[in-house]
């Protein structure tokens, strides 16, 4: 996963050391989409002890799965995994110039909350998306 945040970001990259400490914490859920061996995404889930809300710290799709719903599977995933916990709301951000991210996330329901002028490390903007949860509409739908 250290290496699929090296490859697609340049800046605001998860580093071993954080992934293990999110998932020590016990509040952070994470899935793997396998290709043959090969690491084609993930997508790392947090919140804070008996929050509603959800975040969506870290989500990646490797170049060569890109474009084949995999980021929505993922993005399932997450929602379902927030959903049983007993989560209400789903929170994530995302760089405002990332075009492909922002219509995934707008064709799954998300929507945007506030701009965030000068977000991230390199200083480009974000967008603070949310999505409420319901149970009745996620019945069916798997990773």
């Amino acid at each position: 996963m250290v290496a699929l945040e090296t490859h697609r970001f340049d800046t605001d990259r998860i580093t071993a050391s954080s992934f293990r400490r999110w998932l020590r914490l016990g509040e952070a859920g994470l899935a793997v989409a396998d290709a043959d061996g090969t690491i084609a995404g993930y997508v790392l889930v947090i919140t804070r002890p008996n929050s509603p809300i959800f975040r969506v710290y870290a989500i990646a799709v490797d170049e060569p799965f890109a474009g084949r719903g995999l980021g929505s599977r993922l993005l399932s995933w997450a929602e379902d995994y927030a959903l049983e916990r007993g989560g209400r709301e789903m929170r994530l951000e995302v760089q405002a110039s990332n075009e492909p991210a922002t219509r995934m996330y707008d064709r799954n329901g998300y929507r945007v909350m506030r701009a965030l002028p000068g977000y991230y490390q390199d200083g480009s903007d974000g967008l603070r998306m949310m999505k409420p949860l319901s149970a009745p509409e996620r019945r069916g739908k798997n990773v």
